[in-house]
C-alpha cells in the first residue's frame, strides 16, 4: 500500500540512526492515513516538515486535509500539477495493467533521456 519495499521497511525499523527520505515518510504517513498533525509530527522527528512554498508540499498538504490517501490519487494531482510524483514505481504500476504505452509515453516525455538517447515530442 505505501509502495516500500520489505527491505526499506526493515531498514526504517531496525536501525535507528537511518533517516528516511522525506517522500519515503509521506508515501508511509499515506498509507497509515495520519491526519496533519500526526504527520508534521512524524516528519519533524525526521528533520523534515511540510513547506508552504513548495508546489509538492501544498499538494500533499491538500490531499491530507481532505483525506485523500490513495496514493496513486496522489501521484495523480502531483504528475498534474508538478509533472513529478513520489515514487515512479507506484506510478509504473497504476498503469502496468491498463496501458503500459501510455505510461511510456509519459516516461519518455518526463525524462527526455533514457538509456543516453534524447527522445523528443
Amino acid at each position: 500500500k505505501a509502495c516500500i519495499d520489505r527491505r526499506l521497511f526493515s531498514k526504517i525499523r531496525c536501525n535507528e540512526n537511518y533517516i528516511p527520505k522525506k517522500d519515503n515518510i509521506i508515501k508511509l504517513c499515506l498509507s497509515l492515513s495520519l491526519n496533519k498533525e500526526e504527520i508534521n509530527v512524524l516528519l519533524n522527528s525526521a528533520g523534515y516538515s511540510l513547506s508552504m512554498n513548495n508546489d509538492v508540499d501544498l499538494i500533499i498538504s491538500f490531499c491530507i486535509e481532505n483525506n485523500i490517501y490513495d496514493i496513486n490519487v496522489v501521484n495523480d494531482y502531483l504528475y498534474t500539477f508538478t509533472n513529478t510524483v513520489l515514487n515512479w514505481w507506484c506510478f509504473f504500476v497504476t498503469f502496468k495493467e491498463t496501458n503500459l504505452f501510455y505510461f511510456l509515453g509519459i516516461l519518455l516525455s518526463v525524462k527526455g533521456n533514457i538509456g543516453g538517447v534524447i527522445y523528443e515530442n
